[in-house]
Parts: structure tokens; C-alpha cells; sequence
């Protein structure tokens, strides 16, 4: 996965080596960003999923059989391990936090909240519009028509919910930061207690201010890693508002399940250096 957005999950790279990958990134109405995953024979896909505030979608199928699969992995707050079944093909997409899809008609307070700490499957009906996604990914010829088939699927049967004005705002202001933002200048920026900030935030994504910005400012450092993997931890993670090098391992251990070191070296190994 690109590391040229935030919006990544570490081990990818990693957890996918098996598949030819394909990515493309889309803008509107909010950012998604679509990976393909291509195999000559049905494989499974292991994921190591760590906190992030990112919606995952994959759908699994074969071009040979009518089985497939889709999964929604919500945003989430703990690290995870999913174990997706065997195919040739997976067509997944990551969308940001700025809102979320839902069925048509929904409520417009259907939120990110709602997809917290979830992962769901399920096999697609007959005459679905999961189903025609389906067989028009399985016919299409290119990974441009797959995408707009994706897209008009997402027309069709799908409305977004974005997040309200002022958590959109609070959101790009903690992404500009980098997660460093101190939680009280949202206060005095927005002319509101720091209680109703964090309230209407954690109604929109299960999570505080102060929580979202962690999960933003490791979300950067795990970047800088990958894009560095030979550059020293205590380099990478000056400047983001750990206290020292051990604060930062702790946090690492937590949201990975590995440590700095470790992570390190699985990088050097897949850039083979």
C-alpha cells in the first residue's frame, strides 16, 4: 500500500506478498483508496489489522465459481488478526474517516461509531447488487473498469453519511498536526468546552479527540519507518511529542504486537536491504 497517505495499514505490504498488487486512489466524496489483490490459484489472506480510524471493505471471488465473500472491517480501536478464505481475487477499499457508507436511506447520524471494533462477512444473494458487483468485476477487463464498476455499485446501492462540520474540521486540524495537537486549543479555536468537543467526537467515532490523535501521530511514525526502515527509531519519532524512546515502544507494543526492532527488519527484509 502506498505509503504517500496516512491512511495504511503496516503490515500489508507484508501480509500480501503472495498477490500482485494493484492500488489506485480515488477523491470524491471522500478518499478511498483501492487495492487489488490478484493470485493464480485461490490463496488465503492473513491480515494483521492495527488501530486506525479507517473502514476496510474486500470482497473475495473466483473467476471460475460462483463463490465469493465480502468483509467490512470497521474502524478499529485494538489489533486484530482476520483471516479472509481462499480466492483468486480480492478487491478491497480503504476509506477515510471523513464518513461513512451505508444502505440507501440511512440515518444521517450513521456514523463511523456504528462500524467500531466490527468485522462482518457474508456471501452475496442472487440478483443482489453485491452480486452484479461481483460479476462485473469477474468480466471486466482492466483495473479502470473494475473501479467504475465499483463506484456506480456504490451509486446505486449505497448513501454516504459524511461526519458533521465542526468533528470535519477538528479532523483536519489533528491530521495537520500530525496527531501533536494539543486536545485544549480545540477548546479556545472553537469557542467550546473541551467536554462537548470530546462528546460529540466519540458520538462520531467511538473514540476522544485525544485517542484519534494518537492513532494519527502513530500512524506517521509507522510511515516515516517504512519509508526509512535504516533511519533510528529516536530520529524518526523526535518532534511527535513522545516523552522518550521508551513511551514510543510501549505504545508500538501495544498497537502492533511486535516491537520497533522487529518491525524494522521485516521492512529491511521486504525492501531487501
Amino acid at each position: 500500500m502506498s505509503t504517500t497517505s496516512n491512511m495504511i495499514q503496516p503490515y500489508f505490504d507484508l501480509d500480501t506478498s503472495a498477490f500482485k498488487v494493484t492500488t489506485t486512489t480515488l477523491y470524491t466524496p471522500s478518499r478511498m483508496m483501492i487495492y487489488e489483490l490478484d493470485a493464480k490459484r485461490p490463496t488465503s489472506l492473513n491480515l494483521r489489522v492495527v488501530p486506525s480510524p479507517y473502514i476496510d471493505w474486500i470482497i473475495g471471488y473466483n473467476d471460475d465459481n460462483e463463490n465469493a465473500t465480502f468483509y467490512c472491517i470497521g474502524l478499529q480501536s485494538e489489533y486484530k488478526e482476520i483471516k479472509l478464505k481462499a480466492y483468486k481475487h480480492f478487491f478491497g477499499v480503504r476509506f477515510d474517516e471523513k464518513g461513512a457508507y451505508f444502505g440507501k436511506g440511512a440515518d444521517a447520524e450513521s456514523y463511523p461509531v456504528l462500524l467500531k471494533d466490527t468485522v462482518s462477512d457474508y456471501a452475496p444473494e442472487k440478483d443482489s447488487f453485491e452480486k452484479i458487483l461481483i460479476d462485473n468485476l469477474k468480466s471486466s477487463q482492466s483495473s479502470k473498469e473494475r473501479v467504475k464498476a465499483f463506484t456506480n455499485y456504490l451509486s446505486k446501492s449505497k448513501t454516504f453519511v459524511p461526519i458533521s462540520p465542526i468533528v470535519n474540521d477538528i479532523v483536519d486540524d489533528i491530521n495537520a498536526s500530525k496527531g501533536t495537537l494539543p486536545i485544549l486549543s480545540l477548546a479556545d479555536k472553537y469557542g467550546y468546552s473541551s467536554r462537548h468537543i470530546t462528546r460529540i467526537f466519540f458520538l462520531t467515532y467511538g473514540l476522544t479527540p485525544k485517542e484519534y490523535a494518537k492513532l494519527i501521530r502513530f500512524q506517521c511514525v509507522v510511515k516515516e519507518m517504512i519509508k526509512y526502515p535504516n533511519l533510528e527509531i529516536g530520529k524518526i519519532i523526535n518532534g511527535y511529542g513522545y516523552s522518550d524512546q521508551a513511551h514510543f515502544h510501549r505504545d508500538f507494543k501495544k498497537m502492533m504486537q511486535n516491537t520497533p526492532r522487529a518491525f524494522e527488519l521485516l521492512c529491511r527484509e521486504k525492501e531487501g536491504k
